[in-house]
């Protein structure tokens, strides 16, 4: 399993009514045939898919699943994975996940599960899939095969079919409040004086906080270089002052805008119109880069936008 970490459902940061449902119904194994986890990046969903899987599969005492020393949980830490468990996902030079994909796990599916016990499906980007490939996946949820569970990833729901989405249990992944990043992410394992821009920017998404603990230095540079940015056309330095104040290329392009949507969200605590003109020019931004518009066109529009605001 890519990105195997050992957490269990007292680690994951969310919902405590969440946590527990998701618990009960993977560490019995008395599932939904399908689910659909949805919210933003950094809240978790993948992570969760990962617990629940290997809940599915631990033959530990159920209210510790998954346990983490049964032979199913050695196996997954040692990267052996299981033989019941497919993943629907992009394939290498593409940038969807095509009818193909689907069509070769139904294949996969119709056949008798290994180990005689249940097999599981899990697709961490199911926006991506196109079209034709989601009519597929419909086909399989509309009559599953017996003993199968889907756990399909989502950050935009808008972009799956209705029917699919009817298909599935829906869980919601939300942000929680700064107190619960602070003393269930950052406690123990930031300074003091880093805590704050790291509450800011992780905007009580556990997952956002947890890779800013690990990139920490550079995403502070980013995000202090975005503030400086701004107070420049503030104070009527030019736009072209300000985007050299970004200093970043277009390697951290994503990470950059990130940085001007949270403080666009902050401005408007005080200042509406600004902050709608920021948060539309990342929106604008981030629909340019996806046309392949050059990172600097793309940071000079940003900042004009931000400027007329």
């Amino acid at each position: 399993m890519n990105g195997y970490r050992d957490l269990r459902f007292d680690d994951f940061v969310a919902r405590p009514a969440l946590i527990e449902n998701l618990r009960k119904a993977f560490g019995s194994g008395r599932v939904s045939h399908a689910y659909l986890f949805t919210g933003p990046a950094g809240s978790g969903k993948k992570t969760m898919a990962d617990i629940c899987v290997r809940a599915l599969y631990c033959t530990g005492p159920e209210e510790s699943r998954p346990c983490g020393t049964c032979e199913s949980c050695r196996g997954f830490a040692e990267w052996q994975g299981h033989s019941d468990i497919y993943y629907l996902d992009v394939d290498e030079g593409r940038t969807q996940i095509r009818v193909e994909n689907v069509r070769n796990i139904a294949f996969a599916l119709s056949d008798s599960s290994s180990s005689g016990g249940k097999r599981c499906v899990i697709c961490r980007r199911a926006e991506k899939m196109n079209a034709d490939a989601q009519d597929a996946l419909l086909k399989t949820l509309e009559e599953p095969p017996p003993n199968t569970v889907f756990i399909l990833c989502a950050e935009n729901v808008s972009q799956l079919l209705p029917t699919v989405v009817s298909r599935c249990m829906p869980v919601q992944f939300s942000p929680v409040g700064d107190r619960v990043i602070r003393e269930r992410v950052l406690e123990g394992r930031v300074p003091a004086q880093d805590m704050e821009w790291i509450l800011e920017l992780a905007a009580g998404l556990p997952g956002r906080a947890f890779s800013l603990i690990e990139n920490g230095s550079q995403s502070r540079e980013i995000y202090l270089n975005a503030m400086k940015a701004l107070t420049f056309i503030r104070e009527g330095k030019g736009i072209a002052a300000a985007a050299k104040a970004v200093r970043c290329d277009k390697a951290d392009a994503q990470d950059a805008l990130y940085c001007f949507e949270i403080l666009g969200r902050k401005l408007l605590k005080n200042d509406n119109k600004a902050g709608i003109a920021l948060l539309d020019a990342v929106c604008e931004a981030r629909s340019m880069l996806r046309s392949n518009v050059t990172w600097q066109y793309v940071l000079d529009t940003l900042l004009i936008r931000a400027a007329e605001g």
